[in-house]
Parts: C-alpha cells; sequence; structure tokens
C-alpha cells in the first residue's frame, strides 16, 4: 500500500539498509511544503544528508505529476518523442525525488521514480562513493540524474527516460 508523504523523508543515520518491499512506494501529492510554504523550489521527497554507508534497495517514489506527456508545442531534438514534451519549470526544480548531500558510500539499488519535478537523483556537497545501480526514472523536470559537486560516482544500468528537455534512453539525462 503506498506511503503518501508530504514532507521529506530525512536520513541523516549511518550504516542503514531501507528496502521498499512488494507495493511499497512513497507519494507526493504537494507541490509546496507545509513547513516551509513560501519555498516552492526545494521540496525532496528523501533527502539523506551527512550519512554514510546507507544503501536503498528497490525505491518507489510517485511524484505529483503534471510535467510528462504534455502535448508537443517545439519541435523534438534528436531521440525526443515526436507527440509529447516534458515541462521544465525552474520554480520547481528542486523538487528532486531523492537529494545525496554530503554523503560518504550511498548505495541505490533497482527502483523506479517518477513524475517529480526536480530530478531523479541530485549529488551534491561533496558526496563521495555513491553508486546507483539498475534505476529507472521517468517523468522528471530537469534530469534523470544531476551531479552537483559529488565524487566518485558510478552509474550502471538502470533507464531514464522523458526528463526535462533531454532525449529518452539508457543514460538520457544525465548531467
Amino acid at each position: 500500500r503506498p506511503l503518501r508523504i508530504d514532507n521529506v523523508v530525512l536520513i541523516t543515520a549511518s550504516n542503514r539498509t531501507v528496502t521498499f518491499t512488494g507495493t511499497g512506494v512513497l507519494v507526493r501529492t504537494l507541490l509546496i511544503n507545509p513547513a516551509r510554504p513560501t519555498d516552492t523550489r526545494t521540496f525532496q521527497a528523501i533527502l539523506i544528508r551527512g550519512a554514510s554507508n546507507v544503501t536503498i534497495n528497490n525505491v518507489q517514489v510517485s511524484g505529483p505529476g503534471g510535467i510528462c506527456d504534455v502535448p508537443r508545442t517545439t519541435p523534438p531534438l534528436p531521440g525526443q518523442s515526436p507527440t509529447y514534451q516534458a515541462i521544465y519549470d525552474a520554480t520547481t526544480e528542486a523538487q528532486h525525488a531523492i537529494e545525496i548531500n554530503a554523503t560518504a558510500n550511498v548505495t541505490i539499488n533497482g527502483g523506479y521514480v517518477h513524475d517529480m519535478r526536480g530530478d531523479g537523483v541530485y549529488l551534491t556537497n561533496g558526496a563521495r562513493t555513491t553508486r546507483i545501480n539498475d534505476l529507472h526514472t521517468k517523468c522528471t523536470g530537469r534530469s534523470s540524474v544531476s551531479n552537483v559537486g559529488s565524487i566518485d560516482t558510478i552509474i550502471r544500468g538502470g533507464f531514464y527516460e522523458r526528463s526535462g528537455a533531454y532525449r529518452d534512453g539508457l543514460a538520457a539525462g544525465l548531467s
């Protein structure tokens, strides 16, 4: 059964494993964080901050939607769908499914994140030794995976589609 989250799931403890089982999924329904109603830009679903040795297995995050399958109004880039476009909006670009911030040894094994307004996964602030294995992202407003100042990041497999202005396919949307 889905778990509706209308705040940020914060992971700061080290040496943890979180496994999503069965139909377990975090569902984000709001575009505005009730704890910070004037900040529509930053509103992650899962924030891993300052922790080390964290593993997340089969992560499932479903965002509020409204950014994908919008009828195309501009010519497609090579590899993009001729009939739809994903929407990028600077006012909600930091509403990531997963933010990995100032961490060491974080591993994401499999899963599916979709319909988030920011990145599928956002790596920042010196995140070290991050492994993303076989993750599927779809309909993310900015990038599938965005690396802003992380060190020793490896992405193995997965499928990244319909993110912002990027192309569909394996490793598309990586920045």
